[in-house]
């Protein structure tokens, strides 16, 4: 077990490098906390100053490259919930500032909190001081241009922290209850216009809610009780019946189940924060749980100390799944974002560092290529990325010299067992195709296609994925092409 985590954090310190992640400033410091897009074009982010909470939505028409102010009620606080209902219907849910004499208190225990869901809270608009707030539900009808108020909730309704929409009525939303500091499961029929509460159990803490059908769905988060006397551990429960009747599922040494995401009806992922005890000790760090028989039993398959995981999302109709994390010093606090990336259905995963302190919160995979994540952190400026080489391909480009010519070298080393460099020259800006190629003549791997500068590029290519054999890449840019060999040795 030692020897499998010491090469987990090997893999992660030796890619500390550059990546092509793409990234918008919105003009405000806090977080820009949740994002979810219709198509490529289509897109909205609701976030929030940190402090004084008060929330701030934009939306995008043109896959991101602008991000518009929305017109919205002043009084929202933070919008943890988002969801395209088709290309115009939005629907979102948090809390709105009351600015009244009653408080909603988060529990006493907050401060005995890990540090992981003390940030989590308060990235939300919960830092465990008395506040003046509830529940709110918003709509927009026009692709998330201007905001309404639906519905209303009253003071023991705090947060909504997730939502699930089937259609322009029915669905679910996850929501705390104020100061009684349980979380409950409510659904509508009629848009958000009324709800019915859904009870689980007590001392709930409830963050994700994910269907696979309008009768198959899931919530996870954590359990504890009132003194923490119980240790906090990761917690599912699971409906067959549209929400009737909820299963409960435990993950022991987890201290929490912070997402869920579904390749198909039969496998899905778990997200966790795992726990390891050792001599009395105990170290965290991101836990990849999968299911391949539809939620009812689940496998560990990836454990990364040291890395808070926050969310993880799947490229619909494919193999490809995309998490994202930080890596939490215990000295300096968050460190840099930590992806993760499977693009077999969970057997295999890509670790990658970015060089930036920032949580990141949202995510939006629209395609194989285009992926989108947001987040921001304290005093600084929230912000949006974007990838158009599928969130995995980081190059070191060096522009201090433009090259003469196009120029392929041989990968470095070769053969090898588990990471090689592909470095090529650019001799005029403008689009470049990078594939890896099996013997038979298919692609098997995309490592960039984009327009880029003129400049010489050093790829890391890491086939976790593939068997041992002779493969071939090649490079296409402005009528140059050229291909060489590599053997890889598993």
């Amino acid at each position: 077990m030692k020897k499998y985590l010491l090469l987990i954090l090997l893999c992660i310190l030796v890619k500390n490098i550059k990546s092509q992640w793409i990234p918008y400033f919105l003009p405000y410091q806090g977080v820009a906390y949740s994002l979810n897009f219709y198509d490529i074009n289509k897109g909205v982010s609701a976030g929030h100053t940190l402090g004084f909470f008060s929330a701030r939505i934009f939306f995008t028409s043109n896959s991101g490259n602008n991000w518009i102010l929305s017109s919205y009620p002043s009084e929202i606080r933070a919008l943890p919930a988002l969801q395209f209902i088709d290309s115009l219907l939005v629907y979102s849910g948090g809390a709105e500032n009351l600015f009244s004499k009653g408080h909603n208190q988060y529990p006493t225990f907050y401060y005995k909190y890990p540090d992981f869901i003390k940030a989590y809270l308060y990235n939300i608009g919960i830092d465990g001081s008395p506040a003046e707030y509830k529940g709110v539900f918003l709509k927009s009808t026009n692709s998330g241009q201007n905001w309404q108020k639906v519905g209303n909730f009253d003071t023991t309704a705090g947060y909504i922290m997730d939502m699930k929409f089937f259609n322009s009525n029915s669905g679910f939303v996850i929501i705390d209850s104020g100061s009684i500091g349980n979380s409950r499961v409510l659904k509508t029929t009629n848009g958000g216009i009324n709800w019915s509460t859904i009870y689980l159990e007590q001392f709930l803490r409830l963050v994700k809610i994910k269907f696979i059908n309008q009768n198959t769905g899931f919530v996870c988060g954590d359990v504890s009780d009132t003194n923490l006397l119980v240790s906090l551990y990761g917690v599912l429960f699971k409906t067959t019946n549209g929400g009737i009747n909820w299963s409960k599922m435990s993950f022991p040494y987890t201290l929490s189940i912070s997402d869920l995401a579904f390749f198909n009806e039969n496998t899905c992922l778990a997200l966790g924060n795992g726990n390891i005890q050792n001599n009395g000790s105990s170290t965290s760090g991101t836990k990849l749980f999968r299911s391949t028989d539809g939620g009812n039993s689940w496998d560990s398959i990836l454990f990364v100390i040291g890395v808070i995981p926050s969310i993880v999302e799947t490229v619909k109709n494919t193999g490809v799944a995309f998490s994202v994390g930080y890596y939490y010093d215990t000295y300096f606090g968050i460190g840099k974002i930590t992806t993760f990336k499977t693009s077999n259905f969970g057997l295999n995963w890509l670790i990658n560092y970015l060089n930036n302190d920032v949580y990141i919160t949202g995510l939006s995979l629209i395609d194989e290529n285009n992926f989108y994540m947001s987040g921001g952190f304290s005093g600084q400026q929230a912000v949006i990325y974007r990838s158009t080489n599928g969130g995995t391909i980081f190059v070191n480009g060096s522009h201090t010299k433009t090259p003469e010519y196009y120029h392929l070298y041989q990968n470095f080393p070769n053969p090898f067992n588990f990471s090689t460099r592909i470095k090529f020259d650019c001799y005029i800006s403008g689009f470049v195709r990078l594939n890896v190629i099996d013997l038979q003549g298919k692609v098997i791997a995309t490592l960039i296609n984009d327009i880029i500068p003129s400049g010489s590029y050093n790829i890391l290519f890491e086939p976790s994925f593939l068997s041992t054999g002779i493969f071939f890449y090649t490079l296409e840019a402005n009528g140059f092409k050229e291909t060489k060999k590599m053997l890889f040795i598993k």
